[in-house]
């Protein structure tokens, strides 16, 4: 059964997703447990891949997952057991994909049965462990939050603004020519007050935010 909430959850921050997809394998007394990382990026690829990984892998004993998509919250989230025990498997592989602030990513851990119980301690860990084989395989790249900006100044400055914003490498997302200058840019959260010190230092406080 896919389990789907949507929340606010625990606000992570950078956020990360998936380059391409991952692979490993675990054993664990007799039991295999081979772990997949797929990029997704909407609910009907998560879906999909979870029924393309069932039909793979009809001789396993579980087929658990937990996936997380978006760029911010509210994040979509969802996980299933998949017939273990409540909280031994979607849980601990979940726990281990917000711990490190993933999105766009769907963690899918197969079972195959070797035939000795492991407890619930042991699931819990054994799940844990496969969820961490895979996520040190993956490569990984950061969200970088970024916000609009509009700023106006007089055409004698556009020189020394533009390359200002270049030796940022700020993007300009739109330009309109009037009796000023209006543009508005993109520009990194982490970097707008050095960028807004830096405009102000090249303009000597003629362009306004």
């Amino acid at each position: 059964m896919l389990k789907i909430f949507v929340g606010k959850g625990m606000r992570m921050s950078p956020l990360f997703y998936p380059l391409r997809k991952a692979e490993a394998e675990t054993e664990v007394r007799k039991s295999r447990f081979l772990s997949f990382l797929f990029p997704c990026k909407k609910e009907d690829e998560v879906r999909e891949q979870i029924r393309a990984m069932k039909a793979a892998h009809k001789n396993a004993a579980h087929v658990v997952h937990a996936f997380v998509l978006g760029q911010r919250e509210p994040l979509m989230r969802g996980m299933s057991d998949d017939g273990e025990p409540s909280g031994t498997a979607g849980r601990p592989v979940m726990a281990l994909v917000e711990g490190r602030g993933l999105v766009n990513i769907l963690l899918v851990v197969v079972r195959y049965f070797g035939g000795i119980k492991l407890g619930t301690g042991g699931l819990v860990k054994a799940y844990a462990d496969a969820a961490m084989a895979v996520l040190e395989k993956a490569e990984l790249a950061a969200f970088i939050e970024e916000k609009e900006v509009e700023i106006v100044f007089p055409y004698t400055l556009q020189g020394a603004v533009s390359g200002c914003l270049a030796s940022e490498k700020i993007i300009i997302s739109d330009e309109a020519y009037g009796e000023e200058v209006r543009m508005t840019l993109r520009i990194p959260e982490e970097k707008e007050d050095i960028l807004r010190q830096k405009l102000r230092d090249c303009s000597s406080g003629r362009v306004f935010f």
